[in-house]
């Protein structure tokens, strides 16, 4: 390991990977080979690309500001969130849902339907709510909590539900010293941005990752848990974040 490279953080091949892996920004492109070592080191960088995809929203609702009444920049604040990952944590939420309580293959059946819905509003609601003095840091912890969950659970309970594409290569010789390190650093990253509030937050979202991870190991389940368990992961979070800042 280089000086200076804590746990892996700088290499920007691996943040290439986990970039590819949970988000369609195209810069910066993933090399066409990697290594376990790339692959063990892209879980780390989980929470990175939330802190990125969190930077994202803030700066676009600054920039939305200008133009636009608070509740149609949370609309598409919202929207751009469920853009930024290509829709997956949402479409794993309602897979989940259905196989859960038998729904049909669509998502967009009830109760997966239900329950996408349910997440949407809550998240319109919850950032409608959030003062001023709150509402960037909540968009910069909740995209980074939801990340660092699903590496955490990618490590821990990789063979539950139905894993995205690639995970396989990622988590093949991951350890769990990739697991806690994503939480550590989503924690940093919650504590530089939300100061005791970001702290407090980060420990309820950790407290609802262990109990996914509970709920969900051993068990059949239909979807992608790992997904589905970031976009809760995210509600999570802008609920805490609602409470202490609101």
């Amino acid at each position: 390991m280089r000086p200076f490279d804590f746990m892996g953080v700088l290499t920007v091949k691996a943040f290439a990977l986990a970039n590819r892996f949970l988000t369609i920004i195209p810069w910066p492109s993933p090399p066409e080979e990697y290594g376990p070592g790339e692959a063990r080191s892209a879980l780390r960088r989980f929470p990175l690309v939330g802190l990125v995809m969190g930077l994202v929203l803030v700066a676009g609702d600054w920039a939305l500001s200008v133009i636009f009444h608070l509740a149609v920049r949370d609309a598409i604040l919202v929207a751009g969130l469920i853009f930024l990952s290509g829709g997956v944590q949402i479409r794993a939420v309602g897979a989940l849902t259905d196989g859960l309580y038998g729904g049909g293959d669509s998502p967009a059946t009830t109760p997966g339907g239900a329950a996408i819905m349910g997440i949407l509003l809550l998240k319109f609601s919850v950032l409608l709510s959030l003062p001023a003095g709150g509402r960037w840091s909540a968009l910069i912890l909740a995209p980074t909590l939801g990340r660092a969950a699903m590496a955490y659970l990618l490590v821990q309970i990789p063979g539950t539900g139905e894993p995205p594409e690639g995970a396989a290569e990622l988590t093949a010789e991951a350890t769990a010293n990739e697991a806690h390190a994503a939480l550590v650093w989503s924690f940093a990253v919650c504590l530089v941005f939300g100061f005791i509030g970001g702290a407090v937050v980060a420990l309820g979202a950790g407290v609802v990752v262990i109990g996914l991870r509970r709920a969900t190991e051993g068990r059949e389940c239909r979807g992608d848990v790992h997904a589905a368990a970031g976009e809760i992961v995210e509600v999570v979070a802008l609920l805490i974040a609602s409470a202490w800042w609101g």
